[in-house]
């Protein structure tokens, strides 16, 4: 384990403004017991405490914003979540804690994919949200060729079960990390769910 305010820039500052330490997994080591041992470490920045001056029960730690996992080999992935940001329009304290972006990237630092994910959330009062997965993104990069991009949407019924969900094929993303369909390659799956008798 490693205290948070170990993390930090090039120039010294710290990577973490957080009234006090978290002992973040920093090395993770798996032993099969038959010669195989595999290593994972993590780094940690952007983590933040979230205050809500008009409700002090909402007041508690965010989370990071960003972790970075490197294998012992040297592949890597960095993996972005929402920490109720002020100002931030996508973010909300609802999302708290919640990926919202994801890179994979080779030993030698070539970036091969991104995911983008995209929230929606509905409030329930009392400070209750009910927050939904709209669209998963994904940007894959050929190093012979252009990056395809490709994307999966949902929709979801009063109950917040999975009512359709869209495979897009090809489409072109957005700057926000949407993304708007350019082909007719989509297909569509439908579900439905048992009932009880009594209607719940």
């Amino acid at each position: 384990y490693t205290p948070s305010p170990h993390y930090k820039d090039a120039r010294g500052r710290l990577l973490n403004k957080i009234p006090f330490p978290i002992h973040t997994v920093s090395h993770i080591e798996t032993n099969d017991n038959i010669g195989a041992v595999s290593v994972e470490n993590f780094t940690y920045e952007g983590g933040s405490f979230y205050v809500d001056e008009s409700d002090v029960y909402k007041n508690t730690f965010a989370g990071f914003s960003k972790v970075r996992k490197t294998s012992g080999i040297g592949d890597a992935s960095e993996s972005y979540y929402f920490t109720g940001i002020r100002g931030d329009a996508s973010d909300h304290y609802s999302l708290m804690g919640r990926m919202r972006r994801q890179d994979f990237f080779e030993r030698d630092g070539s970036r091969l994919k991104s995911v983008f994910l995209n929230y929606s959330h509905s409030d329930l009062a009392d400070s209750r949200y009910l927050v939904q997965l709209d669209s998963e993104v994904s940007k894959s990069y050929d190093p012979t060729g252009e990056p395809r991009v490709s994307a999966i949407g949902y929709e979801y019924d009063l109950h917040g079960n999975i009512r359709t969900q869209t495979e897009y094929g090809e489409v072109e993303l957005n700057d926000d990390g949407g993304f708007s369909d350019i082909g007719e390659d989509k297909k569509s799956s439908d579900f439905t769910y048992a009932v009880h008798e009594n209607g719940r």
